[in-house]
């Protein structure tokens, strides 16, 4: 099913499936954090002493544009068909990249999967829930 709400799922999915990809404003970037990340965060959170921690991100504090992204996972699919990125300014598409200092004074947190080893693994799994 392409109704993933992960935009690597749903590019893993579709490259997969060997459908063409367009994709709008491919030039932003985002964050990427694996779900392991997130959990480590959230349970350093509600075991931290610290009272008032108000909001903070947890990410990598590192970008990755979506035409990276979308070329990194074309390799790791072995996708065959089209890529089209299309600009739209009546797109709104922002940046999005966590800035982890916080985090990482007032938790310790740090992310620490390794992104290309995982994405691997997802693509991996992807294949065998598709056949």
């Amino acid at each position: 099913s392409f109704s993933s709400s992960s935009m690597i799922n749903f590019l893993i999915d579709i490259m997969l499936s060997g459908r063409d990809v367009a994709l709008y404003n491919v030039n932003k970037e985002r964050d990427f954090i694996h779900i392991s990340d997130a959990v480590k965060a959230c349970e350093l959170v509600v075991n931290s002493e610290t009272k008032g921690l108000g909001v903070l991100d947890i990410g990598t504090g590192v970008g990755v544009s979506i035409k990276d992204l979308t070329s990194t996972i074309k390799k790791a699919t072995d996708f065959k068909g089209q890529l089209k990125f299309i600009e739209n300014s009546q797109i709104k598409v922002i940046d999005s990249v966590a800035d982890p200092v916080p985090a990482k004074t007032l938790l310790g947190f740090e992310c620490t999967a390794d992104f290309d080893a995982e994405l691997s693994q997802i693509v991996k799994k992807r294949k065998r829930a598709l056949k």
